[in-house]
């Protein structure tokens, strides 16, 4: 799937999807914030490879996103993301997920012409690829997997 473009994306129907998280929510799984996201494009490229896995997901802050563009930076990637939650029964595997998409993201980056000092800084920082969880990475937060309740 190209990440520039939204074609594919825009057929999904999230309103089943998160039905079906809260069905399994309501039957007893348990449930976490998974992800801090900054960009409203990030959002639906990952909601959209996490339903093609059959990961149930359910969003908050979508709409206060675009009021604010979906602008990520220090100050605003917590105030104004949008907060992704999955079941704790699913964190390996979307963690997997979210790991393999920054790669591809930061490797699109890095491929564009003109590189600017930004982009050479983010190779440089992800040339081994070692994201871990509570670590943000080009507007994605990935929070910690909730022990407490899983």
């Amino acid at each position: 799937m190209d990440l520039n473009t939204t074609e594919e994306i825009d057929e999904i129907d999230y309103s089943q999807f998160e039905e079906k998280f809260f069905e399994q929510v309501k039957s007893g799984k348990k449930y976490q914030h998974f992800l801090n996201i900054g960009s409203q494009l990030d959002c639906m490229m990952i909601r959209s490879i996490f339903s093609s896995m059959d990961i149930p997901t359910y969003i908050e802050f979508e709409n206060i996103n675009k009021i604010y563009g979906g602008v990520s930076t220090c100050l605003t990637s917590n105030i104004f993301s949008i907060k992704l939650y999955i079941l704790i029964d699913d964190y390996e595997e979307a963690l997997a997920v979210i790991k393999d998409y920054i790669r591809n993201k930061v490797e699109l980056l890095a491929s564009k012409q003109g590189k600017d000092k930004y982009i050479k800084i983010l190779e440089i920082l992800a040339a081994p690829y070692v994201i871990s969880s509570s670590q943000e990475m080009l507007g994605i937060t990935v929070l910690q997997k909730n022990r407490s309740e899983a």
